[in-house]
């Protein structure tokens, strides 16, 4: 099974997978985005999107009620089941219910049918599962039904969770702790889920709420770590710079730049680099600031004014990537 980096990757395979009629099943921990990510890919494809949690239903609300017809029985499938148009049915929890309920779901996957019922040709089916290990209380599915998907592990990706933040109202301070730490993502607690969770803890307490029940509120999200570290930014009053400071404006943030280097600040330095990095990360937006003599300019002047050990480590992550590497204009009087 291949990894796939939540985000605009998965939205691109599941986007694929219904050019190609094929169900995707999504495997991932808890609080990756996998419903998003489907709901996302169905708003790029502008059809129609219907999810179940499998786990809460009988067998009976997938295969419908049988009714007489003369002499004859007819079941009603259930009013869920689109009849018309174009969208995707995601069955979530396919590993959490049990088999009489999943045996249903391979059928539709197989036939696209159940009893009486056919699936239009316009749907397709999508399925979204947590991985089966100790942590998770599901079942193993079997090799027939997992052979009917396109199957590939999801797993959370800090740049694309900052750009979709940085689009989505997510409370500065979330963004900023999370961009400054490349392993944000790495324990389970302290998933891309989570971390909204205490974006909109934060909104909504502002200054009426007292800050050991926001504290209470954190740790309960993130864990005792995660949440006692991000609580310690909070009362920074120092912040680090956003990438679009540095690019469209470096001239008037240049002398908090040089007094944080002669304070020894390398913590805001490191986090400002790393906004900056992460903001160029996308070619498109790289290319797009290397056209831009001004902000090429910033960058440039940005880097050189870094202390050498945080230059040169970027230079290098812009040459991994195959990325030109920004050079500060020389200084008059020098060769």
């Amino acid at each position: 099974m291949d990894i796939v980096r939540a985000g605009a990757p998965v939205i691109e395979l599941v986007k694929l997978c219904y050019a190609a009629g094929r169900p995707p099943l999504l495997v991932g921990r808890h609080g990756v985005g996998k419903s998003e990510l489907i709901e996302r890919a169905a708003e790029e494809l502008k059809i129609g999107y219907i999810s179940r949690d499998l786990s809460l239903m009988e067998a009976v609300d997938l295969t419908g009620l049988p009714k007489m017809n003369g002499a004859t029985t007819k079941y009603l499938p259930p009013a869920f089941l689109p009849t018309k148009g174009k969208g995707l049915l995601v069955f979530e929890e396919l590993n959490r219910c049990d088999r009489y309920v999943r045996t249903p779901c391979l059928q539709l996957l197989t036939a696209r049918c159940l009893n009486d019922y056919t699936l239009p040709e316009g749907w397709l089916p999508v399925a979204a599962i947590n991985p089966a290990d100790d942590d998770y209380e599901v079942f193993e599915l079997d090799g027939a039904m997992l052979s009917r998907f396109v199957q590939v592990a999801v797993v959370p990706d800090q740049a694309e969770w900052l750009q979709w933040a940085e689009r989505s109202s997510i409370h500065p301070a979330v963004v900023n702790y999370v961009r400054t730490d490349s392993t944000i993502f790495d324990a389970p607690d302290s998933n891309p889920r989570a971390w909204k969770y205490v974006s909109d803890v934060l909104h909504a307490a502002k200054e009426a709420v007292d800050y050991k029940t926001t504290r209470a509120a954190i740790v309960g999200l993130v864990g005792d770590k995660r949440g006692v570290a991000f609580l310690k930014t909070l009362k920074q009053t120092d912040r680090p710079l956003a990438a679009e400071k540095i690019l469209d404006s470096y001239g008037s943030h240049r002398a908090e730049i040089t007094a944080w280097i002669k304070q020894g600040r390398t913590d805001l330095l490191d986090q400002t680099l790393r906004s900056v990095e992460v903001y160029l990360q996308p070619k498109s937006d790289y290319e797009q600031v290397q056209s831009d003599r001004k902000r090429w300019t910033n960058l440039c002047a940005f880097l050189g004014d870094l202390p050498g050990d945080l230059r040169k480590g970027a230079e290098q992550r812009l040459k991994e990537r195959g990325y030109d590497i920004p050079r500060p204009a020389k200084k008059k009087g020098k060769k």
